[in-house]
């Protein structure tokens, strides 16, 4: 790298640094207003889609909320979630039980680690399947390999016996290796590991419940 390209980068930089206040107050207003108007964390997706701004500057101004320590952004697996931090006492905003349903103390889960379980398409799907009435009361639990059957099945809308050895194999391998750890790890599944055999727990069906509430609230996020 040139000496001129690094005194032009530390140029560019310091430009960025030294923006406007009158800019930045244009960039994160919109944010702030929206997120005030929810009861619940807002998926970057949801924002971006919105707000009439770029996607660049609605990044950039969430940098900047951030990093001032206005909202906080939990980074999942599926997607971002960014939430109001209250500025008197420093936690993260949430609504009152007058305000409509709060996921921290229906469950024992933080709201954006529940949000951030909701957030896959997938996951949503998986939840519904192990939670209805000829699943969830079988105190056996289930194979994962019967369980990515009937999730291929759900998914694709065609009857269990009609899925293909490949679709019940991949689901059953996606659900091993990517979303099953981080239900056992929330209590939302027990999984013996010994038996690949899993039974859906109370705090799935609270999960469950959720859902429902929230309707076609995140049916934007891509299918994992």
């Amino acid at each position: 790298m040139t000496a001129e390209h690094n005194t032009n980068r530390r140029s560019d930089n310091s430009d960025e640094q030294l923006e406007d206040p009158a800019t930045t107050t244009a960039r994160t207003e919109p944010i702030l207003s929206y997120l005030q108007t929810r009861e619940r964390p807002a998926p970057r997706a949801e924002l971006i889609a919105a707000l009439s701004h770029p996607a660049a500057t609605i990044n950039r101004a969430l940098d900047a909320l951030e990093e001032r320590g206005a909202v906080a952004i939990d980074r999942g697996e599926a997607c971002d979630l960014v939430q109001l931090i209250d500025a008197d006492d420093g936690s993260i905003a949430t609504a009152s039980q007058e305000q409509g349903p709060v996921v921290a103390g229906t469950i024992n889960l933080r709201p954006l680690i529940a949000f951030d379980i909701l957030g896959s398409r997938r996951r949503r799907e998986f939840l519904r399947l192990l939670a209805s009435d000829e699943l969830f009361d079988d105190p056996r639990g289930h194979t994962i390999v019967n369980l990515g059957g009937a999730l291929a099945a759900r998914e694709i809308g065609i009857d269990v016996q009609d899925v293909s050895v490949k679709q019940r194999s991949a689901r059953a391998a996606e659900l091993k290796d990517r979303h099953l750890p981080l239900f056992d790890d929330y209590d939302v599944v027990e999984w013996d590991r010994d038996t690949d055999r899993v039974r859906a727990t109370d705090t799935l069906e609270q999960l469950v419940e959720i859902l429902n509430a929230l309707g076609e609230e995140f049916d934007f996020v891509p299918r994992e």
